[in-house]
């Protein structure tokens, strides 16, 4: 069994995944986690107002100015 050509995956093998993952999980969650935080401070303003209202003042690029 243990002859048959294929090695043990390593850390190197494993870590490109899991580091693409958390990438991938960080890109997405932080417009979520800008709107949470402009939600939490203006109480009363919905998700979809408080994004606007942040996409009028800032941009596109606000997501990387910002915070």
């Amino acid at each position: 069994m243990a002859a048959d050509g294929k090695r043990k995956a390593g850390p190197l093998d494993t870590m490109p995944p899991i580091c693409g993952g958390a990438l991938v999980t960080s890109v997405v969650m932080y417009p979520v986690d800008v709107v949470r935080a402009i939600c939490m401070s203006n109480p009363g303003t919905g998700a979809g107002e408080a994004l606007s209202g942040f996409l009028k003042a800032h941009g596109m690029m606000g997501f990387v100015k910002q915070g």
